[in-house]
């Protein structure tokens, strides 16, 4: 709702000048109100101004507006013409224009596609002077979705949006996806608090299709932090306003990490494998993504050599390749003892870049599995507990790879070594919220030796058992809390509460 202040004249020629609350912009709609000169000349600058190839149609509505010229009230549009200009305007840019640009439209398909070279080459080829306001606007928006360094330049492109809301909350999102891609943990929780304050109610200021992304994103940020409750909250209100499949499937992809990492094997399989359909028949390159979680759950249930087939279909039908599916084939073939075949995949992906550690902590668990304690602390000495690489690293990667060197270390009757790995391996779990992980990693390690004592303070000092006993609480219910939204069947057996039962037949690592 857009507020003006109009001159008018009553009908006994007084001047007055009456404050409108409820002017309405129809962008595309038939002119009801103002008058026909007016209206022209509107319309030409807005063409020149905008550099449009066709007019626009507009409306002006208002119910108070309407109500004065009942009475005989006669408005003065001359004298509010500027005003009215800079609300049309606005309106405008807040509307989403179908682009006509071919070489813009084609970038735009590409980049949706994710193939970002080809988008790359034909957006190198766009005249910036060719294009109209609303398609430059579109433009800077590939830009900043083409950048490599989106963290350095983020807050130009945010100035360069600042009137044209829809497209500043569209410029939110990706670079909040972005950052939740690429895992970073600390710049999405800023970023969503911005959001947050800039447009304050969510609920009113955002459109149906606007508050789905907001809250699939938000969604996503949760998990990553471990707080998997808020996260199936924000993904059930996304689901809520989501109008299309490709957000649909998104939603069930990122859903279904918080029921694997909980355990729920069955539930996790069914949405994944939505997706998984959704995708592909759609015909999107992320199908790939679905069918990698589903590998994921295969191997977390022990499954290995149906995980092995699944990660190689991944390989088969991925169009650009990262260190991600390798160091899954890793995993796969050591647990199936192909230990030379892992070496093969593990060569592989040393080649991708390894910021966040995934492909360091593969190869530490090929030395786990095949070679004793010292060839494994050496090979942590160079690689993972160097502080400057270490700070880059994802939390679970540090508590995975002190696990090992801790499991290791008892293995070997290097008792003492065992303690401090394992304290270290809780403490980084713990930082992210990973509670059964944390849990876990104590149980597995044997306690019965000379430092008894050493181990069980641990358990005393990160209260392990009461922190995992209320994670139980909380989490135990949420298969049959989320079956209705997602739409499966509840599992016969809560594999939550029978965690410390069933310890060895959980593969978390």
């Amino acid at each position: 709702m857009t507020k003006l202040n109009l001159k008018g004249t009553t009908f006994n020629d007084k001047i007055i000048y009456p404050k409108i609350d409820d002017i309405h912009i129809l962008i595309d709609k038939e002119n009801t109100i103002l008058p026909v000169g007016i209206y022209n000349e509107l319309k030409n600058k807005l063409k020149e101004n905008l550099k449009l190839n066709d007019e626009i149609e507009f409306s002006l509505i208002s119910k108070d507006l309407e109500e004065l010229m009942k009475n005989d009230v006669k408005i003065d549009f001359r004298d509010s013409i500027d005003e009215i200009y800079k609300v049309i305007l606005d309106e405008l840019n807040n509307k989403t224009i179908n682009l006509q640009h071919e070489s813009l439209k084609r970038v735009k398909e590409l980049y949706d596609n994710r193939k970002i070279d080809d988008a790359i080459e034909i957006f190198k080829t766009i005249e910036i002077d060719t294009l109209s306001k609303f398609e430059f606007e579109e433009y800077k928006l590939l830009e900043f979705k083409l950048f490599d360094d989106k963290k350095k330049f983020f807050d130009g492109y945010k100035a360069l949006f600042e009137r044209n809301h829809t497209k500043l909350k569209e410029l939110y999102f990706v670079y909040l996806k972005y950052l939740e891609d690429i895992r970073d943990d600390k710049r999405p929780k800023k970023l969503i608090e911005n959001i947050e304050e800039e447009f304050f109610n969510i609920e009113q200021e955002f459109n149906r299709d606007e508050k789905a992304i907001f809250y699939y994103l938000r969604g996503r940020n949760f998990y990553a932090r471990g707080e998997f409750l808020d996260a199936l909250r924000d993904f059930k209100k996304s689901l809520e306003y989501c109008s299309n499949e490709k957000l649909l499937a998104s939603i069930y992809n990122s859903a279904t990490n918080s029921f694997t990492d909980n355990l729920f094997f069955d539930e996790a399989f069914f949405m994944a494998n939505k997706a998984f359909e959704i995708r592909k028949k759609l015909k999107l390159s992320e199908k790939s993504d679905s069918l990698s979680l589903i590998g994921g759950i295969y191997l977390k249930r022990k499954n290995f050599k149906k995980a092995y087939e699944t990660f190689k279909e991944v390989e088969e039908i991925t169009d650009k390749k990262d260190n991600r599916i390798y160091n899954y084939l890793v995993k796969s073939t050591i647990m199936l003892g192909f230990y030379n075949k892992a070496k093969e995949y593990l060569n592989i992906a040393k080649k991708y870049d390894d910021r966040l550690g995934f492909t360091i902590l593969a190869e530490m668990f090929l030395i786990y599995k095949t070679q004793n304690y010292e060839k494994l602390f050496d090979y942590a000495k160079e690689n993972f507990l160097i502080t400057d690489k270490k700070s880059s690293f994802d939390k679970v990667v540090l508590g995975w790879g002190y696990f090992l060197l801790a499991q290791k270390a008892s293995q070997d009757e290097k008792y003492l070594d065992s303690y401090k790995f394992l304290n270290s391996s809780i403490e980084y779990f713990l930082i992210d919220k990973y509670i059964l992980e944390a849990y876990y990693a104590y149980l597995k390690i044997d306690k019965d030796n000379e430092y008894s004592e050493y181990f069980l303070n641990i358990n005393k000092e990160y209260n392990l058992k009461g922190e995992f006993d209320e994670y139980i609480k909380k989490h135990s219910s949420i298969s049959i809390e989320y079956k209705d939204t997602f739409g499966f069947s509840s599992s016969k057996s809560n594999n939550l509460e029978n965690f410390e039962q069933n310890l060895d037949n959980y593969f978390l690592i």
